[in-house]
């Protein structure tokens, strides 16, 4: 299965999540290119929500990005993070788990993970930013 790449950010022009292939302006600005059947629209999104996308899926089919929290069972597991060292982790204050510990089924082959959901990210969940 080969991973997709790509990723999303918050536009505050659009008032809206956007996702899609990520640019750097010349001055360092990211922007973050939407493509659709109707074309392809650019959006400045927020630099510290820029976020990309990590292959997986959640119990529920959702997209899996960096700076998204997860619970399992109930259980808050942490934030989404990339590591060199460990690949897709979890973060959790100190705690850094790889999400593959997680998943005891072959879902995983498929990049759907079991029993873990996405609940929201750091950015839209004030509540969250104690995990940062």
């Amino acid at each position: 299965m080969e991973r997709e790449i790509k990723f999303r950010g918050y536009s505050e022009e659009a008032g809206k999540w956007v996702y899609g292939s990520l640019l750097l302006g010349e001055d360092g600005v990211p922007y973050i290119v939407e493509y659709s059947s109707d074309g392809s629209w650019t959006y400045e999104v927020k630099p510290d929500t820029v976020g990309q996308f990590e292959g997986l899926k959640d119990s529920n089919r959702q997209e899996i990005y960096e700076g998204d929290v997860l619970q399992s069972d109930g259980n808050i597991l942490g934030i989404v993070v990339s590591s060199v060292r460990y690949g897709v982790s979890v973060m959790k204050r100190e705690l850094r788990v790889s999400l593959r510990n997680y998943c005891f089924d072959s879902d995983f082959d498929y990049g759907q993970l079991c029993n873990i959901q996405v609940i929201g990210n750091v950015y839209d969940n004030t509540e969250y930013e104690y995990l940062k």
